[in-house]
């Protein structure tokens, strides 16, 4: 089952809804609270990023050290144990409850589940698989709501200045996905993309399109994205006129000559 980082007392860091907001809320007494006195180096830019990352997976980190490590541009794979310990963020899973507390229920449920499963082995030979409950579908129908190329496709999307519109992109996403479209030609275009928006100087800012369009009907994640030319610097310039490469004074016609008058 998948597992998930979340922020106690997240409403404190962030209080906007059903938005990717492009920056969070960082308070001062952040540096007096146990978290930054009682915590390493390591673990605090560890906190930050986490805080991050959580206003755009609505407070859902994934637990996945990897993932973690390149979405954050982390030197090393992270270990989130100290925060757990102190309580700066919980384990839960993909339905929001604490990790905790499913192996507890698990564990206290134990017999009960073998007990069950026994007397199912014995009607399995004359009855029929029952149907999948709606609990079932719900939760196959929740991972769907995060799923791992997604993940892929954040990392490689270039950076913007503003909303990325994750969810809508998400939605987006499926409905390319329902006409034949597969989540490689997602990642493909976005690294594409991201090579063009490096080479023309757009990373970063407005002029990057939103996650939600890229994806959107027009399916821009189809375009080669060639990169545009590279533009001299003054001083390249400068330097290919001395090098005698430079053309611009060259002149490309021959000079109109007038007839001259004979001497009487």
């Amino acid at each position: 089952m998948a597992q998930f980082l979340r922020i106690r007392a997240w409403g404190r860091f962030q209080h906007y809804k059903d938005r990717d907001p492009p920056w969070i809320k960082l308070h001062r007494e952040l540096l007096t609270s146990q978290t930054w006195v009682s915590l390493d180096d390591a673990s605090r830019v560890l906190a930050i990023a986490f805080m991050l990352l959580a206003a755009g997976t609505d407070n859902k980190i994934p637990a996945e050290a990897r993932y973690l490590k390149r979405v954050a541009y982390l030197n090393s794979e992270p270990d989130w144990r100290p925060l757990l310990e102190i309580g700066f963020i919980d384990l839960i899973d993909e339905n929001g409850e604490l990790a905790s507390n499913v192996l507890a229920s698990g564990t206290k449920r134990s017999s009960e589940a073998e007990e069950r499963q026994s007397r199912a082995e014995e009607r399995q030979s004359t009855t029929a698989a029952p149907p999948p409950t709606h609990r079932q579908v719900s939760r196959g129908t929740s991972a769907q709501s995060n799923p791992e190329w997604m993940l892929d496709f954040k990392v490689a999307y270039p950076n913007r200045a503003g909303d990325q519109g994750w969810r809508k992109a998400l939605k987006a996403a499926n409905a390319r996905l329902a006409e034949g479209h597969t989540a490689a030609e997602f990642i493909a275009g976005a690294l594409r993309y991201a090579e063009f928006c490096k080479a023309a100087g757009k990373t970063g800012t407005e002029y990057v399109k939103q996650a939600c369009t890229f994806l959107g009907p027009d399916k821009p994640f189809l375009l080669p994205w060639h990169p545009p030319p590279r533009q001299l610097t003054a001083t390249e310039r400068i330097l290919q006129g001395l090098n005698g490469n430079d053309d611009s004074r060259v002149i490309e016609h021959e000079p109109e000559r007038k007839p001259i008058a004979a001497a009487r």
